[in-house]
């Protein structure tokens, strides 16, 4: 119940993480505790895959020792339009399930580890969703609940053509101060590594973001762009900051608002 389940703030999905040492464009999220803290499975599911160090044929997923010990669910619901949806947990100290076994949501499925290409314990945490490979991930913190008292939000940096913005800083603030920052997604050069999901056309995402009224905010070529929203718990906000645009609200509200 103490266990942090909330990615690590500096290397979100589709970012490559620090500006001075940047690391390769993030395929999930990373999230830290102790060594040895138990993993539970994040919803039904049967297990595909799980590291067996007495099977050859069982050890590195798919091929990449990178990902350490791992573990890989297909789950019982489908995505929008009823694609698989699968669910990779990788640099692992230890597995607790086997291939072809069934789990439910919160069933323990190994121990948190810093296997593979790993600089301390965490677990990477993927969501992969039509295929099973390595370029149809999504972010998985738009399939993950907020904490009580937090919503999502899922947003949108584009040109005037409405074209994606790679590597945009966004910064979001209440009360004039910086509550939180991200980066968008950086697709150059990586093929098909990240993707935005199919319902809410993101290219950036801030999770547990407190209930209440920010504004989001991106310098784009030169001119800041920004939009006022509203938190709600449970819910994800929508958000396009899009160059000499009108300011649009995307929810209204029965109380008048104040720009933070």
């Amino acid at each position: 119940a103490d266990a942090v389940n909330y990615g690590l703030v500096y290397y979100e999905y589709g970012t490559n993480g620090p500006r001075d040492n940047p690391y390769p464009i993030h395929t999930g999220i990373d999230i830290a505790n102790p060594l040895g803290t138990t993993i539970r499975a994040a919803a039904d599911g049967e297990v595909v895959f799980s590291t067996d160090l007495n099977d050859p044929t069982q050890i590195t997923f798919q091929g990449s020792p990178s990902y350490g010990q791992s573990v890989f669910i297909l789950h019982d619901f489908g995505g929008p339009d009823g694609q698989p949806v699968y669910t990779l947990y990788a640099h692992l100290q230890a597995t607790l399930v086997s291939k072809g076994q069934r789990v439910k949501v919160g069933d323990p499925i190994a121990l948190m580890g810093n296997t593979g290409h790993a600089s301390g314990p965490h677990v990477h945490f993927e969501v992969r969703m039509g295929e099973d490979t390595f370029g149809s991930t999504y972010n998985p913190d738009l399939w993950l609940a907020p904490y009580v008292g937090h919503g999502t939000v899922a947003g949108r940096v584009v040109n005037t053509r409405g074209e994606p913005l790679d590597d945009v800083d966004v910064q979001l603030m209440s009360g004039g101060l910086v509550r939180d920052t991200t980066t968008t997604y950086v697709f150059r050069g990586t093929g098909s590594e990240v993707n935005r999901d199919p319902n809410w056309d993101e290219n950036f995402l801030l999770a547990n973001v407190p209930t209440g009224l920010y504004r989001v905010q991106a310098v784009i070529n030169g001119e800041t762009v920004f939009q006022v929203i509203e938190v709600r718990e449970g819910e994800t906000a929508g958000v396009e900051l899009k160059p000499n645009t009108d300011v649009i609200v995307p929810q209204a509200t029965e109380t008048p608002i104040t720009v933070p």
